[in-house]
């Protein structure tokens, strides 16, 4: 199978026309009786052709600065290529304002931390004399856990004597009530 159309070259762009041969004498209107929903050129064509058009020329205008970004890129390799000694003295000034900077935002940092605990202890120190005062106020109306175990040994000591009184006034109790029944059941007194 041969063509008349000359070969088409990839490296040219993307366009690329086609053109439909013609259909044979007599068969265009033959066409166009069996088919007649499909006109000749269709309207939408030429709209989609500007379209086409429109969208070339936006992708011309991306590949060119896509071009020319790449020759940036180059060009700043190229310069980098070129300088190949370590720019030392740059590197040095650029620690030491580095290290200023930190300094003055770590100074502006630390004083009103220095200045809130120099409160805080200020204000601790108020709590802890007051307090103190408190606690020397509450010890002088408080009695000591060992004069309260004094206390309770004389308590257990008196309650120990009041049992042991019990003790006897109830024996003495029931002596004299074994004496009263032991009267009562004798015959003859």
């Amino acid at each position: 199978m041969t063509s008349d159309l000359p070969p088409v070259d990839p490296r040219l762009g993307a366009d690329i026309r086609v053109t439909l041969p013609m259909p044979p004498e007599g068969v265009g209107p033959c066409l166009r009786r069996s088919f007649p929903e499909i006109p000749d050129r269709p309207s939408g064509l030429s709209n989609i052709e500007a379209r086409l058009e429109r969208n070339e020329t936006r992708l011309d205008g991306f590949g060119a600065a896509l071009s020319n970004l790449a020759q940036g890129v180059t060009a700043l390799g190229d310069k980098i290529d070129k300088r190949g000694q370590t720019p030392w003295g740059v590197i040095w000034s650029a620690l030491g304002t580095a290290v200023g900077v930190l300094t003055v935002v770590g100074g502006l940092a630390y004083y009103p931390i220095k200045d809130g605990q120099a409160d805080l202890k200020g204000a601790l120190l108020l709590l802890q004399d007051r307090s103190d005062k408190r606690l020397e106020a509450l010890a002088g109306s408080q009695v000591s856990r060992a004069e309260h175990e004094v206390h309770w040994r004389l308590q257990e000591r008196e309650v120990d004597a009041v049992r042991a009184r019990v003790g006897r006034v109830e024996d003495r109790l029931t002596t004299r009530i074994e004496r009263l029944e032991g009267m009562r059941g004798a015959p003859g007194r």
